[in-house]
């Protein structure tokens, strides 16, 4: 976790392969992520779920990836100059 600027940032590793999978994760994470974004990199060789929130979600994202849908989630973490 990173923080800047009132916001807090999050990164994971995840097994999200596609986009299907993305999309299946789309209203939770908006119901989880209400006053941010995020986004999927599915090009990265980690398949990075990036996040931006006003409110530390790690605790609800976790629950949802691990529990709920059965995938990866490990929390990576951002170096200094990477935040805005």
């Amino acid at each position: 976790m990173a923080k800047s600027r009132d916001k807090l940032y999050f990164l994971y590793k995840t097994s999200v392969q596609n986009k299907n999978i993305a999309h299946q994760l789309t209203e939770h994470l908006n119901s989880i992520i209400k006053n941010g974004c995020w986004n999927f990199d599915l090009e990265d060789k980690d398949k990075v779920l990036r996040i931006i929130s006003d409110n530390d979600v790690r605790p609800l994202v976790e629950n949802l990836l691990i529990n709920r849908m059965n995938l990866m989630c490990i929390e990576l973490h951002y170096l200094p100059n990477e935040v805005i």
